[in-house]
């Protein structure tokens, strides 16, 4: 997905901890606690994954910030 500042976090999901890497694979950015959104504005233009660490499950996604 395309962002400029904020990946928004849907309601259900409680977080424990986001880690931002970027494409090379080298950590950008950590977010510890249930947030709703996570802001990216300080990111580079560039691909990014993010990681999600739920209660029992890690979710890895991929995103663009423009």
């Amino acid at each position: 997905s395309l962002v400029r500042q904020f990946i928004t976090v849907p309601e259900t999901v409680i977080i424990d901890f986001v880690e931002i890497f970027n494409e090379e694979g080298q950590h950008v950015k950590s977010i510890k606690g249930n947030v709703s959104s996570i802001n990216v504005s300080e990111l580079s233009k560039g691909m990014y994954f993010i990681r999600i660490h739920t209660e029992g499950e890690v979710v890895v996604r991929k995103f663009v910030k423009r």
